[in-house]
């Protein structure tokens, strides 16, 4: 795997657990 392909792997991985963090939080009752 190339250094592009990683760093966009880890991007993209990055992103889907702040969305996953978001999700969860806004499931959550306040």
């Amino acid at each position: 795997m190339n250094k592009c392909d990683k760093s966009e792997y880890q991007l993209f991985d990055s992103m889907i657990r702040f969305i996953k963090n978001g999700v969860l939080l806004l499931r959550e009752p306040h």
